[in-house]
């Protein structure tokens, strides 16, 4: 039978087993919560500016249409845009007058601000708000001028 004192010992090495796991558990709670105070989140990619694009035929028989001319195959996917469109600022944009059987291509403009062009495909760094319009007039064969 034992004595007092083995009882004794035998309860004290019980509760310096349970102190011991209690201060190995508790070690192990604060690393886990100062590793997880560390942790950062990776950075959000910066948000994207967008600028508003509007196109369109100012007079005359045709369609301008705009497409976004981009690095990856996503521009095959987006296809044409339809005015006024909301895009990312710096998108290149490639833009293609129609214009209809007896009519040619007066001239473009961009912002208010005509070009002198009158090529049926223009191309076109969106940058800020832009608008950009073509107009066409009646073709006059070099022929019918002279009489």
């Amino acid at each position: 039978m034992k004595t007092a004192m083995e009882k004794k010992e035998t309860g004290l090495m019980r509760q310096i087993g349970y102190l011991s796991f209690v201060v190995v558990l508790l070690y192990g709670l604060t690393l886990f919560a100062v590793s997880c105070d560390n942790d950062e989140d990776p950075p959000l990619p910066p948000a994207v500016e967008k600028v508003v694009l509007a196109f369109g035929v100012d007079q005359g028989e045709g369609q301008l249409s705009a497409k976004p001319k981009l690095e990856n195959t996503a521009a095959e996917k987006i296809g044409e845009l339809i005015s006024p469109a909301e895009i990312a600022k710096g998108t290149t944009v490639h833009f293609r007058a129609t214009h209809s059987k007896s009519w040619t291509i007066m001239y473009w403009k961009v912002n208010g601000v005509i070009i002198r062009s009158v090529e049926p495909e223009q191309t076109f760094v969106i940058d800020e708000h832009k608008e950009v319009r073509v107009a066409f007039k009646p073709y006059k064969s070099p022929e019918s001028e002279g009489l």
